[in-house]
């Protein structure tokens, strides 16, 4: 019975994944509004304090201040800087060396962008995997699906924006997302992931 409930339990977990993903990925315009970048962020930390705790990891969040406004849909940002937070968390959790850290910042970016960004002292990437790592079904994680990097980059292009990674001179990885100031341009529907790849 316990083996079934297991199987049920599974079953209904990855039935609540797929149904995530088809509303994310679905072509339907999202409703944008102004958005304080800090308090999103803020709010999205502790969201996973408990997270980092039992893996030993310490998240450090360092706010610009008075930060302009950005436009968007803050579930689907919030969604994408919670999918960051993880996956660093992990990261620095298998760095290596005890006391693993996260640094989350905001700051200004090349007009009309504003930045968040997040660091990790995990091991960071391999090189060959950097121009790889937002591609639909790609991971480097034994228990991944590789769809979370995939699903943020969708949303941050949707929004106008854009989602960069590159390694830490000192180690670990940095991602960063840049989100407009402005709202000279139409946000988009969002498209399907990949050349031909869609969830139905």
């Amino acid at each position: 019975r316990a083996s079934a409930a297991d199987a049920i339990s599974d079953d209904h977990g990855g039935s609540e994944v797929i149904r995530r993903m088809r509303t994310l990925l679905k072509r339907t315009d999202f409703v944008s509004t102004p958005l304080s970048l800090d308090d999103l962020a803020e709010s999205t930390v502790q969201l996973v304090t408990s997270d980092a705790l039992l893996h030993g990891v310490t998240i450090e969040f360092r706010p610009a201040g008075d930060l302009p406004v950005v436009y968007g849909d803050g579930v689907q940002i919030q969604q994408v800087i919670l999918n960051l937070l993880t996956n660093a968390i992990t990261a620095a959790a298998n760095g290596g060396a005890a006391g693993g850290r996260v640094t989350m910042w905001t700051g200004v970016a090349t007009a009309p962008y504003v930045e968040l960004g997040v660091h990790d002292t995990g091991k960071g990437i391999r090189d060959a995997d950097l121009g790889r790592v937002f591609e639909p079904f790609f991971t480097t994680k034994a228990d991944g699906l590789g769809m979370g990097l995939a699903i943020s980059h969708t949303i941050v292009d949707a929004h106008g924006g854009r989602l960069l990674v590159e390694n830490g001179p000192a180690g670990g990885a940095t991602f960063r997302v840049h989100l407009r100031t402005d709202r000279n341009r139409r946000h988009p529907a969002a498209q399907p992931l990949g050349s031909g790849v869609e969830l139905v």
